[in-house]
């Protein structure tokens, strides 16, 4: 007969014990070597994969979502953005060559000087004008107007800010290209007296002709006598129809801001160079300097240069190209 005492009770299966080796004392060990190398592998590719989706968890928790704003208030960062871009518009200089120096030993190539100079700095909120292009199409035609860009780098900014739609573009590329800036926008233009020794102003009269109610406003130092830029003024927003009809088919091929004429003229003076099979016959015969021999006055004023006239000289040349 069984005691009651001799009988053994036996373990339900999935009980925490299962798995593990016994001792002799009945005891539980750690589990096999095998299992434990196997976990080690196992851990460390799970853990970049958690800390990734940490990661994009954490960012998509940063972005602002700006395109969800109410209109009014974009607007609002618009107006300080474009109030901020007037006021805090870094200087712009003209790009300096940069100087070889020889070294020492003549059998070495010369030694490029390596200007000291910060770099430049950037056009504030130039970033909100290449993102999508409904925020293009918002801020970007205001932000255009807070500039001032100098007299030396009108082109290379009229070049790259302004470009011409590809002619290939579809009806709704050049649609919505067309939006990226006022057609009756403004732009400030600094003028610095040492660039206007000799300064070729044919892109702005270019850009004239392609936008007719765009407007440029001239500001410099007190060493440029304001009537000089009253009178370029007068020249950009000059609506003759010849003047224009000439300069849109290239028939003016280049016009020139000189200070420090010709011999013989004591004003500063702009030269105008017209197309060999439009300019006169006594146009042909001028010399390359000195006083013309004709009275050129009834020829600027067919131009519509009479008002000019008066605070510059008016030089005219041929291109035989």
């Amino acid at each position: 007969m069984v005691r009651k005492g001799d009988i053994r009770t036996i373990e339900a299966v999935g009980n925490k014990s299962m798995g593990t080796k016994r001792t002799v004392d009945n005891g539980q060990v750690r589990s096999s070597r095998k299992r434990q190398k196997t976990l080690q592998q196992i851990l460390p590719e799970l853990k970049p994969q958690t800390e990734q989706v940490q990661h994009e968890t954490q960012t998509q928790d940063q972005v602002f979502r700006f395109m969800d704003l109410p209109g009014e208030l974009r607007n609002r960062v618009y107006e300080y953005a474009t109030e901020y871009t007037i006021r805090c518009f870094p200087p712009i200089f003209p790009k300096e060559k940069p100087t070889l120096r020889r070294s020492r030993s003549s059998g070495s190539p010369p030694l490029a000087n390596n200007s000291s100079k910060d770099s430049p700095r950037p056009i504030p909120y130039i970033g909100l004008t290449q993102s999508c292009s409904l925020l293009r199409s918002e801020f970007r035609p205001d932000w255009l107007c807070a500039h001032k860009i100098p007299l030396c780098a009108i082109d290379g900014y009229l070049k790259v800010f302004f470009p011409r739609p590809d002619p290939r573009a579809s009806p709704e590329a050049r649609k919505r290209f067309q939006t990226q800036f006022h057609p009756s926008g403004s732009l400030r233009v600094w003028v610095r007296k040492s660039e206007m020794s000799n300064v070729d102003i044919t892109k702005v009269m270019k850009h004239v002709s392609r936008f007719p109610n765009y407007s440029f406003f001239f500001a410099s130092y007190v060493d440029i006598r304001p009537s000089l830029l009253a009178a370029v003024e007068a020249l950009v927003k000059n609506k003759n129809p010849t003047w224009t009809k000439w300069i849109k088919n290239n028939t003016i091929s280049q016009i020139r801001l000189m200070i420090g004429g010709p011999a013989g003229n004591t004003l500063p003076y702009i030269r105008v160079v017209i197309k060999e099979r439009h300019a006169p016959q006594w146009m042909r015969a001028l010399p390359p300097t000195g006083v013309p021999p004709v009275n050129t006055a009834p020829f600027a004023e067919k131009l519509g240069l009479s008002e000019v006239q008066k605070v510059w000289s008016i030089v005219f040349g041929v291109d035989y190209s």
